[in-house]
């Protein structure tokens, strides 16, 4: 899985100098598994569909805001062709063509090397050419984790507090409580006895190991169960055990689904904050901005290995309409830069696994809500938002 790829650290000998993060995981837990492994394979081989225009098809390179189709939807235009004669307006997709930052976890690593593995099937190490060598630049990336331990700013870790505070999140972490309880107690025996020790995640409020119900169970849980999981882990762990089949009587896959949901709701809860979102995100917003300008010069494609976290970082920082569940694996977000023809602006264009987001960037009314969403964001109306 490794050939046709180097790994770019901060120092000479390649050793990860960077922070660890809890969710990197220890030992085999976080790594890949060889069903993840054929999955990111897969992708890359649809993204490859995607990217590439065949040669028997009359297709244009150039992304043009005055061509939609039926629907008015812009054209999903490919970028590469799969011809061996390039022109201006044509070039193929090659290892030369591309350019990919990933986090410094063992299981992003893995994942953008199997989707490499898809977009690049012929790439391997039996070729000498140098230029068949991807570089995976780890360099710098802990800008794409809204969540490091230590937050990059105070401000951040004060104003996460603070939101998971409100009385309407205290409200329904309430209710969601005795979920949270009777899941970390049937997870006991298949958790190590330090993994409280282990967390990520927005902020979360209130305390991890009371509560008020009634319940003779969940009196008993509380008294005997390790300090109550964060709802990232608890649905990261549920999510893993029953994608296996193996998820303890006790938790069913509906109890699996509303921690998953909750999970997502306590993230999208926090980071639709702009201020939050800001300070967690703008920095890699930046980085992909500056990495856009190179799509129309030396590097039309950018590929950028993160989390789930990741995403759902990027879609509220972007204000896209956002999905009420957590990122599946897998999940991709694509963001294309249009060029208008007669005075040159640059637009951008977003689509989460294939389907189209409209962003509410500047089109929002007095009370915050209202407005209609834009399928397309002037670049220049982005960078001057976030002070870029």
């Amino acid at each position: 899985m490794a050939e046709g790829t180097r790994l770019v650290r901060d120092d000479s000998n390649g050793s990860s100098t960077t922070f660890q993060h809890a969710a990197s995981g220890i030992g085999p837990f976080g790594k890949l598994t060889q069903l993840g492994m054929m999955q990111m394979v897969e992708l890359g081989q649809r993204l490859r569909e995607q990217l590439v225009v065949e040669d028997d098809k009359d297709e244009d390179d150039e992304h043009c805001l005055n061509e939609q189709d039926e629907d008015g939807y812009y054209n999903n235009h490919a970028l590469f062709s799969s011809s061996s004669t390039t022109t201006t307006t044509t070039r193929r997709l090659t290892p030369d063509n591309i350019k990919v930052t990933c986090t410094d976890f063992t299981r992003t690593i893995l994942s953008v090397r199997a989707l490499l593995v898809g977009l690049f099937p012929n790439n391997n190490s039996s070729n000498s050419n140098s230029s068949c060598v991807i570089d995976i630049d780890l360099r710098h990336t802990n800008i794409m984790i809204p969540d490091p331990e230590p937050r990059s700013t105070k401000e951040q870790e004060i104003l996460e507090v603070a939101s998971a505070q409100k009385p309407h999140v205290l409200e329904k972490e309430a209710n969601m409580k005795h979920l949270a309880i009777r899941t970390t107690f049937a997870l006991r025996d298949i958790l190590s006895k330090d993994a409280n020790k282990i967390r990520f995640g927005v902020k979360e409020g209130g305390s991890s190991t009371t509560t008020t119900s009634s319940d003779n169970n969940a009196t008993a849980a509380t008294a005997t169960a390790p300090e109550v999981l964060p709802w990232a882990q608890l649905a990261e762990i549920t999510k893993c055990l029953h994608v296996r089949n193996r998820l303890p009587p006790t938790i069913s896959i509906q109890d699996q689904r509303d921690i998953a949901a909750h999970a997502a709701w306590r993230w999208f809860q926090t980071l639709s904050e702009p201020r939050i979102a800001y300070l967690a995100m703008a920095g890699f917003v930046k980085k992909i901005l500056t990495d856009m300008m190179e799509t129309h010069t030396d590097v039309p494609l950018h590929v950028y290995s993160g989390h789930d976290s990741t995403l759902i970082g990027l879609l509220s920082v972007l204000r896209l309409e956002q999905p009420s569940t957590w990122p599946e694996y897998c999940s991709y977000l694509k963001i294309q830069v249009y060029k208008e023809q007669e005075e040159g602006k640059l637009y951008l264009r977003f689509s989460l696994n294939g389907e189209l987001l409209r962003t509410y960037w500047g089109v929002e009314g007095n009370d915050g809500d209202d407005g209609e969403p834009i399928r397309m964001l002037p670049m220049e109306e982005l960078r001057k938002g976030l002070d870029l």
